[in-house]
């Protein structure tokens, strides 16, 4: 036995393993990290259109016909037929309170306009 083979001699129980990487006892120093998984393509979320000649009383998502951008609505409550007519009908049943319609948000028209370019979208009449 050479010198060298007496100084790297594992002691009885260790095992000995080769810089081969054909032997069967082959253990890197450095082990390879594992395969990192493909990142899955993008889908691009749609959110669900409204219909703009059936627009809701609330902010909606839906495609700008004036800039082609699928935003979500600006609205602003204005009064309108059915807030009249519900304080005229107020106040011929009770006077003192013909004023409720006028401040109620329910009874108002709901106005829809586009956040991005400002323009007028539809609107949804409280009548409806």
């Amino acid at each position: 036995m050479s010198e060298k083979e007496k100084l790297y001699t594992p002691t009885k129980g260790y095992t000995t393993f080769t810089s081969n990487p054909n032997n069967p006892d082959y253990q890197p120093l450095h082990p390879q990290p594992p395969p990192q998984p493909q990142p899955r393509p993008l889908h691009h979320f749609q959110p669900p259109v409204a219909d703009p000649t059936n627009l809701p009383k609330r902010p909606a998502t839906l495609r700008c016909p004036y800039c082609q951008v699928s935003v979500i609505t600006n609205v602003k409550y204005r009064r309108g037929l059915a807030t009249y007519a519900l304080a005229a009908f107020t106040c011929v049943v009770c006077l003192p309170f013909f004023w409720v319609p006028l401040v109620v948000k329910s009874t108002r028209d709901v106005i829809h306009t586009c956040p991005r370019c400002g323009q007028y979208i539809g609107r949804h009449d409280a009548c409806s």
